[in-house]
C-alpha cells in the first residue's frame, strides 16, 4: 500500500480458489479481491489473514474482520464459529 491506495489481489497475488487450494492443501471454495491483516482496513469481500507474533494474535479478531467485510478467514483457530449472520463466510484453519 502506497500514499493510502488498497493494492488489488490482481495487482499483486492470485487469490483464486485453485492456487489458494494448492497452498493450504485443502479446498477452498472462493477466490478473493484482495486480502487484509488489519481489521480496522477490512476489504469488502476479501481474506483476512490473522497473522500472529510475540505481541498480537489476529485470531483474536476473527469476529471484526468479518464485520469489516471479510468473506473468507485464515487463521489457526479450529474452534472460531463464526455468528450466524456470518455462516456463509469461508473458514480455513491452518496450523499456526
Amino acid at each position: 500500500m502506497q500514499d493510502g491506495t488498497l493494492i488489488r489481489a490482481s495487482q499483486m497475488v492470485d487469490l483464486s480458489p485453485e492456487l489458494l487450494s494448492r497452498a493450504l492443501g485443502r479446498k477452498v471454495l472462493r477466490g478473493y479481491p484482495a486480502f487484509f491483516t488489519d481489521t480496522r482496513k477490512g476489504v469488502p469481500g476479501g481474506l483476512f489473514v490473522a497473522l500472529k507474533g510475540d505481541t498480537f494474535d489476529g485470531n483474536h479478531f476473527l469476529s471484526q474482520a468479518l464485520a469489516a467485510g471479510a468473506s473468507g478467514i485464515l487463521c489457526s483457530n479450529p474452534a472460531f464459529q463464526p455468528s450466524p449472520e456470518y455462516r456463509d463466510a469461508e473458514i480455513l484453519v491452518v496450523p499456526d
